[in-house]
């Protein structure tokens, strides 16, 4: 990827993020690993879902989700993901890896 993740930065944001003091927030976990070029992100709640359920628009949410595989792809990274908020999963699974060269 062209650039890593900010490592302890990220497990702190994940760490502020379950005190939920904004509301309309994300909740996740973050884990990564250096010694190879990848990392986990898993969303317990979606910031794009809530705002898109307050504002009567929930049924864009899933496409919207679709947009994090060239977002990540764009940054040399690839995802693999099994289920979203935005479609109805439990969480988010993000796990990013290095892309193709």
């Amino acid at each position: 990827m062209s650039r890593r993740p900010g490592g302890q930065e990220h497990v702190r944001g994940s760490e502020r993020s379950k005190k939920r003091e904004y509301p309309m927030d994300w909740v996740f976990d973050f884990s990564y690993d250096l010694s190879v070029p990848e990392y986990f992100v898993t969303h317990r709640e979606s910031g794009v879902c809530k705002i898109g359920q307050q504002e009567k628009l929930a049924f864009l949410v899933p496409h919207m989700c679709v947009m994090d595989y060239p977002t990540i792809e764009y940054k040399g990274g690839k995802l693999l993901r099994t289920k979203t908020l935005g479609s109805g999963g439990d969480c988010c699974d993000f796990h990013v890896v290095k892309g193709e060269d």
